[in-house]
């Protein structure tokens, strides 16, 4: 080989077959000018061709995964990554834009705000869910990146709202008192209610607890 203008295109050696082989660079494109000579000892000749590297799409890379979270239930909202664009590199510098391009929302919410990804609770969801975001270079080329999501259990507090009597009503004699219960973490059929009473000025009196009937009455 005689002589080559642009190497750091591509490179073009003689084999032992005589063959001229050229070698692409990764991620270059351009032309280089190739010049062969050939010689019997005595005389020489050159010949010299083009070879022409189109540009072709290079994908974006990830370079950083996205961390895993490990969060305990009703945990809010949070930054998972604050830039997204220093986990990513593109060969052809294009401007990468980022999107959920999976989730589960009834499990967590991923949000992505220009280069920020966030992270939303669902109220009293817990497990385990993942999130695929995308990398997009706008010329045809994407890449996914996924990560998991761990959401740790924490007991819920009960509710109960008594619905007979109403606040301020008197009552006479006899009477069914009536409720309604929940707890998110378990069915209201097995929650224990206790209710504290007064009356004439008479200091709280409490009703066994063991008197629920785990049906919304209570018997005493």
């Amino acid at each position: 080989m005689s002589e080559e203008t642009n190497t750091a295109v591509v490179d073009c050696t003689v084999d032992t077959n005589r063959y001229i082989d050229c070698t692409t660079q990764s991620n270059q494109n351009g032309n280089s000018d190739v010049t062969v000579q050939v010689s019997d000892g005595s005389l020489a000749a050159m010949d010299t061709f083009r070879v022409n590297v189109v540009n072709v799409n290079d994908a974006p890379l990830w370079t950083t995964s996205i961390a895993d979270a490990n969060q305990n239930e009703d945990f809010g909202a949070i930054t998972q990554a604050n830039d997204l664009s220093t986990y990513v590199t593109d060969a052809d510098g294009d401007a990468i834009t980022f999107s959920v391009a999976a989730e589960n929302t009834a499990q967590v919410d991923c949000q992505i705000t220009g280069n920020q990804l966030m992270l939303n609770s669902v109220a009293n969801w817990n497990g385990a869910a993942s999130c695929t975001i995308r990398a997009n270079d706008n010329n045809g080329g994407i890449a996914d990146d996924i990560f998991s999501i761990n959401v740790n259990p924490v007991s819920d507090s009960p509710t109960v709202t008594i619905t007979a009597p109403t606040e301020g009503e008197t009552i006479s004699g006899t009477y069914m008192v009536t409720w309604a219960a929940s707890d998110p973490d378990q069915s209201s059929s097995t929650l224990d209610i206790m209710i504290q009473y007064r009356y004439n000025g008479t200091g709280w009196i409490t009703l066994e607890d063991a008197m629920d009937n785990n049906d919304g009455s209570f018997t005493w």
